[in-house]
């Protein structure tokens, strides 16, 4: 298995990911595990596919996944998560918003988490807004992640594997995490300014209200295989990738 898979969601963007790409190599390459980048294309027009195939035989640890129609950043995260191949999975949003620099950072803190959210560093009238935006996460679902919204996160692959995204529902990732049990982190990171993701908004009240579902009724489990031999009758059982007994720790 690869060391890690870094998912990068995109719609019409190929420039900005060309140019990411080329800041990123070098600082991919020079943390000395293998790795796979995955371009989730969220239902781009063909001009832009056929400059994605161009990238692919320029970086060959480049892969494409395809969105047929503009589905939107959970469901393309949601599609990355599934065909990641790595130990340790990295999102972050295309273009220069995020300097790779920060990637190793990142990924430093799943020493001691399973998830990790950036938190973007906040000024002023934007940073009164952004506390306003967080009211009704804050009592829907209780869990204070102080920016939900920020693309630029690392996780345990067993963390979040299988989760099942809606359109607007990345934003409660980190809540959804830390009720199947895994330990949540934050890190401040440094972020330029950047535009929202074509068709991004507010979270749909659905979408919160489906995570607050989730996370009132998930049910975290152990489960013990009892075996023939004398000195171990008793194994943990898990599945596959997935450790046995995962701790919590909330943001």
């Amino acid at each position: 298995m690869l060391g890690y898979s870094l998912l990068i969601p995109q719609r019409d963007a190929p420039a900005l990911l060309a140019a990411q790409l080329r800041e990123l190599q070098p600082v991919l390459d020079g943390m000395k595990q293998p790795y796979e980048i995955i371009c989730i294309d969220d239902g781009s027009r063909n001009a832009s596919l056929t400059q994605l195939r161009k990238l692919q035989d320029l970086h060959p640890a480049l892969r494409v996944v395809r969105l047929d129609e503009p589905c939107g950043l959970g469901v393309a995260l949601s599609v990355g998560i599934e065909a990641a191949r790595g130990e340790k999975l990295l999102a972050m949003a295309a273009g220069p918003q995020y300097h790779p620099s920060q990637v190793p950072r990142l990924l430093n803190h799943l020493k001691r988490a399973d998830f990790v959210q950036g938190k973007r560093i906040r000024h002023g009238l934007d940073k009164l807004w952004y506390r306003i935006a967080r009211i009704p996460r804050s009592l829907l679902l209780g869990m204070e992640v102080r920016d939900p919204g920020c693309l630029f996160w690392a996780a345990r692959r067993e963390a979040v594997a299988g989760l099942d995204l809606s359109r607007t529902m990345h934003r409660c990732l980190a809540v959804l995490v830390a009720a199947r049990g895994y330990r949540v982190d934050q890190v401040l990171v440094e972020a330029q300014p950047a535009p929202p993701y074509p068709g991004e908004g507010w979270t749909r009240p659905a979408d919160l209200l489906a995570a607050r579902w989730h996370r009132r009724h998930y049910q975290p489990y152990q489960a013990y295989e009892i075996t023939r031999d004398a000195e171990s009758p008793i194994l943990p059982f898990t599945r596959p990738e997935q450790r046995a007994t995962p701790q919590r720790k909330s943001a």
